[in-house]
């Protein structure tokens, strides 16, 4: 199986959010399969002031070894988070008839410190992203069953599996092989149904209304950035900036 990985935590850096993630890709590829990691650079190589580079790579293989997007055709996309790499994980699913997974509940990398008024109004405007963008998937996955049950009541229609984090590579193995069966599962629902997405290829008035609602929550006077087209997310390639 060829699988995608998409994060907008650095797969380099060496907080738990980046240890988890490559030790988690490292247990899909442990399984035989192959593991493509698209995830910003290293921070310690990101230019402030500047939107994040992503990159990609194959694990466990020299950047050299890694093919142009158009030759690596996954089975399967993997989305870490609904914004950015999540953008971008929703373009390639409609572009390409690709089933979608999505592991709400990550920890979001912030650019700047925010006060806890900040927060707490930002947090009905991130909720509502993750429902929307969750239903435009073809399956979920939760580190928790309390998470998996709030996304159920908040209306995600998706099918939801709960699934571990992996701490290290000592504990991303049984992850690993859960991951796989569900993505296994999902593979063959959609080609049961014979293609066609049920999430990224509709639903976007809807999205961006709900967006727009709860963007205008969080900033009453300014509702015109959750009114961009969807065109606003760049489509990103190795060495290109993503803007948004």
């Amino acid at each position: 199986m060829k699988i995608c990985l998409l994060a907008n935590h650095s797969s380099e850096g060496h907080e738990p959010e980046s240890l988890g993630l490559l030790a988690g890709a490292r247990a899909l590829a442990a399984e035989g399969h192959d593991v493509l990691l698209v995830s910003p650079e290293d921070a310690s190589a990101h230019r402030p002031g500047l939107a994040p580079r992503f990159i990609r790579r194959l694990l466990d293989r020299g950047p050299e070894e890694t093919p142009p997007a158009p030759l690596f055709a996954p089975d399967i996309l993997h989305a870490q988070h609904p914004f950015l790499a999540g953008e971008e994980a929703l373009r390639l699913a409609a572009e390409h008839d690709l089933p979608l997974v999505f592991t709400a509940g990550r920890a979001r990398p912030l650019a700047v410190p925010r006060t806890p008024v900040e927060s707490a109004a930002l947090l009905t405007f991130v909720d509502a992203l993750d429902v929307c963008f969750a239903n435009r998937c073809d399956a979920v996955v939760t580190p928790c069953a309390a998470l998996a049950v709030r996304l159920f009541e908040r209306g995600v229609t998706r099918p939801i599996h709960v699934v571990p984090d992996a701490d290290d590579a000592e504990t991303a193995g049984p992850p690993a092989r859960r991951l796989l069966e569900i993505y296994a599962e999902t593979i063959r629902q959609r080609r049961a149904r014979g293609g066609g997405n049920p999430g990224p290829g509709g639903g976007s008035a809807r999205l961006e209304r709900e967006l727009a609602l709860a963007w205008s929550r969080v900033h009453p006077s300014d509702t015109t950035r959750a009114r961009r087209s969807r065109g606003a997310f760049a489509s990103f390639r190795d060495g290109v900036a993503l803007t948004c």
